[in-house]
C-alpha cells in the first residue's frame, strides 16, 4: 500500500464489487439514517491450543462516508441489525474500522 491512503485502498474493493450497503442510525441524535458502502467481514473463529477464539464481525469504510459513526450506533447490513462496538480511524484517518455485534430488530 506504499503511497496510498487507506481510503484509496478501500476504493479498489468498491470497484471490484466487494462492498455492501450499510445503513447507519445514530444512537445519540434524531438525524436521518445514512446509507453508504462498506467492506463487511463476517465473524471468524479458530481453534488454538485447544481453545476456541472468535472475532466479531467488522465493517471498514472511508471516513468521509460516515465520519460521525461511534460506539452504540446501529447499522443495518443485508437486512440484519448490528450494534457498533469499538474501533476507530486508521492511522491516516481516511478510513475507519469498527467491530459490530448482531442484535434483534
Amino acid at each position: 500500500m506504499a503511497g496510498k491512503t487507506a481510503a484509496e485502498f478501500l476504493r479498489s474493493f468498491e470497484r471490484s464489487g466487494f462492498m455492501v450497503d450499510v445503513t447507519w442510525t445514530s444512537a445519540g441524535s434524531a438525524a436521518a439514517a445514512v446509507t453508504f458502502k462498506a467492506l463487511y467481514q463476517d465473524a471468524q473463529s479458530e481453534v488454538r491450543f485447544g481453545m476456541v477464539t472468535a472475532d466479531e464481525p467488522v465493517v471498514t469504510f472511508e471516513t468521509a462516508y460516515c465520519p460521525l459513526l461511534t460506539n452504540g450506533d446501529q447499522l443495518e447490513i443485508g437486512g440484519a441489525f448490528f450494534k457498533v462496538r469499538d474501533g476507530g480511524n486508521f492511522k491516516d484517518a481516511t478510513a475507519r474500522r469498527f467491530r459490530v455485534r448482531k442484535v434483534s430488530a
